[in-house]
């Protein structure tokens, strides 16, 4: 039988990947890097360890002795315990860390996925167990942004594409084609209440991957969370990047947005900060 590991952070992504991995009747071995299990796993997976993230020999340890050869990195992991007092970290976390050549999520992850392929494991994209999870181009809720909200979007979008570039953070939070905010260490939706404080309303989220996106680690994720942070902090328009952004809890997340009004649309191929209409944008 197949079996497959899942380096698990927090959010709904790990478990959705171990139900889909037993759908396909395939053995699931969890090990939580948040410290404890940060989800139930007991309906949907056949063993769960649980590890803080920089105890890196402890996880390797943990799935080769449960003959794992296959492993997905999913989940939200706090980078910010990294800079607590007496982060737990073992031999091999330690050594990561001081060969890394910096602490941006690129360095850090990228390094952790050489390292454990370098032990024998294959580190799998992100969707790939589930590409349907992959945002496509269009707009996906009854609202369609107005004309000065695409001005926002296109605007946004490569405001944060140039962010991403230099692995700074994904989102970005835009009102009236100014930058309100932009994520760095404090994550998607802490950035998005930041934002919509500053603009006091009618802000835009965009969220993009990195130009040279690596598919194992990090990809930009939105779902019913995202929605309700933009919900409290009063943003309007949700963009993502077509193609590059996992889209979870989609019926959750729409059916919340399109009871606030909130218009959500996935879009590619937009490379410039210029107005851009909903046809230019082929929605």
């Amino acid at each position: 039988m197949n079996r497959l590991g899942i380096l698990a952070g927090s959010g709904d992504l790990p478990v959705l990947a171990a139900q889909e991995a037993r759908r396909r009747q395939w053995q699931v071995v969890v090990v939580a890097v948040t410290g404890r299990p940060a989800a139930d796993f007991s309906a949907v997976a056949d063993r769960v360890y649980s590890l803080p993230f920089g105890r890196l020999q402890a996880a390797l340890d943990s799935l080769q002795a449960e003959g794992v050869r296959d492993v997905l990195m999913l989940g939200k992991v706090e980078k910010a315990w990294l800079y607590q007092p007496g982060a737990d970290m073992d031999a091999a976390g330690r050594q990561l860390l001081a060969a890394a050549r910096d602490r941006r999520d690129d360095s850090l992850l990228g390094a952790a996925v050489q390292w454990l392929e370098s032990q024998g494991l294959r580190v799998w994209g992100q969707a790939q167990l589930m590409p349907d999870l992959l945002a496509q181009s269009g707009c996906y809720t009854r609202r369609q942004p107005t004309r000065a909200e695409w001005a926002d979007v296109a605007f946004g979008l490569w405001i944060a594409r140039q962010i991403a570039g230099l692995d700074i953070g994904q989102t970005v939070v835009v009102c009236r084609q100014a930058v309100m905010a932009v994520e760095a260490i404090e994550g998607t939706d802490a950035c998005i209440l930041r934002g919509g404080s500053l603009a006091g309303g009618g802000a835009v989220v965009a969220k993009v991957a990195k130009p040279h996106q690596d598919l194992r680690f990090d990809m930009p994720t939105v779902g019913p969370q995202t929605i309700r942070s933009m919900v409290q902090a009063g943003a309007r328009v949700l963009a993502m990047e077509a193609g590059r952004t996992l889209f979870l809890g989609r019926a959750e997340a729409l059916a919340l947005a399109d009871q606030q009004g909130i218009a959500v649309v996935a879009v590619e191929g937009m490379e410039s900060g210029g107005v851009v209409t909903a046809g230019e944008a082929g929605l």
